[in-house]
């Protein structure tokens, strides 16, 4: 599944001479050395789209990560800005409170997973506008169940829990351990299935 380039013209059925052997090390390695140029270039492009080239040398390479990427700390001030409660009890249902409470005695680890749970991406971006986080209510559903998510929607479908005991463990039940986001694997059978 190889290809071929040809390092100079008509070379291709041309047999490399002993005084020729310096000049085809040289173009054999630019050849190699620039076979992802476009490649680069595509990245590079989506890249700008991103984060102007302009200031990347003002930047560290942490400032960098930030611009791209997100913090790697969750910061609750920021997710609590852009999360739009939509349980049945408004703001004095307990639920709010009890999830706030949770992700408060949460680890930054834990923070992530519940991000990548309701988001898909495990970091708040750095510019938030525009960004919302609905937590609404799973009507039908108890104690027994676990919450769902909707990462396109960025959604959190909560049950009618009686406690915040038990939100705090299905809660860390949920994004320690469903990881097929809106059901990835059901098209094609279940994990490990051929």
């Amino acid at each position: 599944g190889g290809y071929v380039t040809e390092l100079v013209k008509g070379g291709l059925g041309k047999p490399v001479s002993y005084e020729e052997r310096g000049e085809y090390v040289r173009l054999a390695v630019q050849a190699r050395l620039s076979e992802f140029d476009r490649a680069i270039e595509a990245m590079r492009g989506g890249f700008a789209s991103n984060v102007p080239t302009f200031v990347l040398p003002l930047l560290t390479h942490r400032e960098l990560m930030v611009r791209v990427c997100g913090e790697v700390t969750v910061d609750l001030d920021i997710l609590k800005s852009i999360v739009k409660n939509k349980l049945d009890g408004g703001e004095s249902d307990p639920r709010m409170a009890w999830l706030w409470a949770t992700l408060e005695e949460f680890t930054n680890d834990e923070r992530q997973q519940f991000l990548g749970f309701v988001w898909g991406r495990e970091r708040l971006p750095r510019d938030t506008s525009g960004l919302q986080l609905e937590v609404r209510t799973q009507a039908s559903h108890g104690d027994e169940h676990l919450p769902s998510s909707h990462t396109c929607f960025n959604a959190l479908d909560m049950p009618r829990y009686t406690s915040q005991q038990v939100l705090r463990d299905k809660l860390r039940y949920a994004i320690a351990h469903c990881k097929a986001i809106d059901t990835d694997f059901a098209a094609r059978g279940g994990i490990g299935e051929d």
